[in-house]
């Protein structure tokens, strides 16, 4: 299958956010980084983000061609995403207490990960194939991701106030940052950021959207069969 047009504006918002979590992440090693460990982490974030769009966009592009619909696949990441982004501004900005920040957090997981599964059941039982909801959760839980890594990197850039004055972080500063080698409280909170951001893409993201596509595929093209008695392929 050759190159083809791919859906403007979601494309062009999932590249635009790309390219933008590289540049977040390039300054803040640029403004941050305080040792050769840090400089590595920096490097080794910006090939895993760089690599990560390259893949996408090869795969997007073949992918377009094939699907009409994945132009309403990346909006639904996209929106998945803004759930982590609320998710994460709450414990920034509201910065409620624990247990109540865990309960925010397992919320918003959950609703992302339902989110994720039940489109790739309904691909996987549209097209009776157990791939469509894998490629289903792999492309929304990675755009999903993605939004959640950008709007903690743009955190770390433009609130970092926000981060530093939790008090949740400055506790934790108190009780180990000091031993961390930072030399102070918003170096070492960039690079826990950027690590956490990176979580969101990777694990979060790509890693958790493939199994819960993996699980969709599986449930969508038995629900099919059972409904109509067409094989699974």
């Amino acid at each position: 299958m050759t190159d083809g047009p791919v859906p403007r504006r979601p494309w062009t918002i999932l590249v635009v956010l790309w390219m933008g979590a590289i540049v977040l992440t390039a300054l803040i090693g640029l403004r941050y980084s305080y040792s050769p460990l840090t400089r590595l982490l920096t490097v080794l974030a910006l090939t895993a983000l760089v690599a990560g769009l390259a893949v996408a966009w090869w795969a997007g592009r073949r992918r377009a061609p094939r699907d009409p619909r994945f132009g309403a696949l990346l909006t639904a990441g996209l929106a998945l995403g803004l759930l982590w982004t609320v998710e994460i501004l709450i414990n920034n900005v509201v910065a409620p207490p624990v247990p109540l920040r865990d309960v925010v957090d397992d919320l918003f997981w959950a609703a992302v990960a339902v989110g994720i599964f039940a489109l790739a059941v309904r691909a996987a039982s549209r097209d009776r194939r157990i791939a469509s909801g894998v490629s289903a959760g792999l492309w929304t839980g990675t755009v999903s991701g993605l939004v959640a890594c950008c709007t903690a990197l743009a955190l770390v850039v433009v609130g970092m106030t926000l981060i530093t004055h939790d008090p949740l972080n400055v506790a934790e500063w108190a009780a180990s940052g000091t031993a961390s080698g930072a030399p102070d409280v918003a170096s070492y909170f960039a690079f826990e950021t950027l690590a956490g951001a990176l979580g969101h893409l990777i694990a979060l993201g790509t890693l958790m959207g493939g199994l819960l596509g993996l699980a969709g595929g599986v449930v969508g093209p038995l629900a099919a069969r059972r409904r109509t008695g067409t094989p699974v392929a």
